[in-house]
């Protein structure tokens, strides 16, 4: 017979605040010690879907993941640039004009906004928290 009690406490104690590769070696664990019928009882107390269990008990056996990893290698969405090459450019020419006449802007007001003695900040009381001690 399961103790479907115990599981339950110690999933609610340390289980249920683990990361997602540790609540699938957790409830692989469980499932191993509890027995024939345990992966019903803790897919039920846990709230995982079964294969996500069966992938922990394949976790528990396989090589351990670099320190810091959730996922093997190769998990996730693929960078959409990998996909279409031609994005990056496309987002450069939408973007591009909007961004030179900030640029032109920004670099008008930089002109009449320096100081000479450290020409990197801007003159004090101009809206500027800085002084000339941070920047020499």
């Amino acid at each position: 017979m399961i103790d479907e009690a115990a599981i339950r406490l110690r999933w609610d104690t340390v289980g249920s605040g683990l990361d997602e590769r540790g609540r699938r070696l957790f409830a692989a664990a469980e499932v191993r010690s509890a027995g024939r019928g345990g992966l019903a009882a803790v897919a039920n107390i846990t709230g995982l879907a079964r294969s996500t269990i069966n992938r922990g008990k394949k976790d528990l056996d396989g090589r351990p993941l670099p320190k810091g990893r959730v996922r093997r290698a190769g998990g996730g969405r693929r960078a959409l640039c990998e996909n279409d090459p031609g994005l990056i450019p496309a987002l450069k020419r939408l973007v591009e004009p909007a961004t030179q006449a900030v640029a032109l802007a920004n670099s008008l007001a930089r002109r009449s906004n320096r100081n000479d003695r450290c020409p990197s900040t801007p003159k004090p009381g101009r809206g500027s928290p800085l002084s000339r001690h941070l920047c020499c």
